[in-house]
């Protein structure tokens, strides 16, 4: 991506850039917008495809750091959102645990209950 740093051979500016990006939206083609800039189809081409000069290098450092912030923001509850469902996820593996140890319990409690009727019945 280029950006006008002041190269004095460089023949696009970055106003340069915008206009020939306005006047191309408006319909005149990339021919006509080479001749009257004097660079190449090619160029004007890559202008307008966003290949050079790309449309966040206009971009100035606040509105950068804004979309950084969204982005932040963004990703900061979709962490929460994830950290909200592995917790409920984990509580419901805590219950199921618990309902597991409750069973194995009462399977116990059922097979001491049978011994002991069967020893009654042997007697």
């Amino acid at each position: 991506m280029k950006v006008n740093n002041g190269n004095r051979n460089q023949k696009l500016t970055n106003e340069k850039v915008k206009e020939i990006r306005k006047r191309y939206e408006k319909g005149e083609s990339q021919q006509v917008l080479a001749k009257s800039f004097d660079v190449s189809q090619t160029m004007v081409s890559n202008v307008v495809n966003n290949r050079m000069w790309r449309d966040d290098a206009f971009k100035s450092c606040e509105e950068r750091i804004a979309e950084n912030i969204i982005i932040i923001e963004s990703n900061s509850r979709q962490i929460r959102d994830l950290k909200s469902k592995n917790t409920k996820l984990m509580q419901r593996v805590i219950g199921l645990e618990e309902w597991r140890i409750l069973a194995e319990d009462a399977i116990k409690s059922q097979q001491e209950r049978i011994e002991s009727l069967e020893a009654q019945l042997n007697e």
